[in-house]
């Protein structure tokens, strides 16, 4: 399938609204558990987007955000059902790393929730390891936390 890319940040009215679906997503798998993360994902804080369009539709988003001193933290890690299966989350997250390598960043580190086995397991495909939680991670039994070397 053709689609187009688009570099944006995390103001973008296309991003707010997969970013809701997400949000939907994420309170079928852990119900009231996910609002207690609502204060870690701020979309303005969020300075590097990529959105996927398929003509005027945007399917699919990914973005980063400065954690701390070389690090940035991937957020937002999304793909519309209709659109999975196709390699689209990897060319995102791919885009997003050498995006955050030209920036200076050396490194990433994400969160992604223990009930999110596909995820789990792109990530690990694309070279993130399984680190000690981080920041407000620390304790939650849901939270499995990764990082990658750019």
């Amino acid at each position: 399938m053709k689609f187009t890319a688009k570099f944006t940040d995390g103001r973008n009215e296309d991003f707010a609204i997969l970013s809701e679906e997400l949000e939907r997503e994420f309170y079928t798998l852990y119900g009231g558990e996910q609002k207690k993360n609502a204060v870690s994902n701020s979309l303005s804080d969020i300075t590097d987007v990529i959105l996927l369009y398929d003509g005027n539709n945007p399917f699919a988003c990914a973005g980063f955000k400065k954690y701390n001193g070389n690090t940035a933290e991937l957020k937002r890690v999304y793909v519309n059902k209709e659109y999975r299966g196709n390699g689209y989350s990897t060319y995102i997250i791919k885009q997003l790393l050498d995006r955050a390598k030209e920036k200076g960043y050396k490194s990433m580190i994400l969160e992604t929730g223990k009930k999110q086995p596909a995820a789990i397991s792109l990530y690990k495909k694309l070279g993130f390891q399984i680190m000690e939680n981080y920041g407000r991670y620390v304790g939650d039994d849901n939270s499995i936390c990764m990082n990658i070397h750019l």
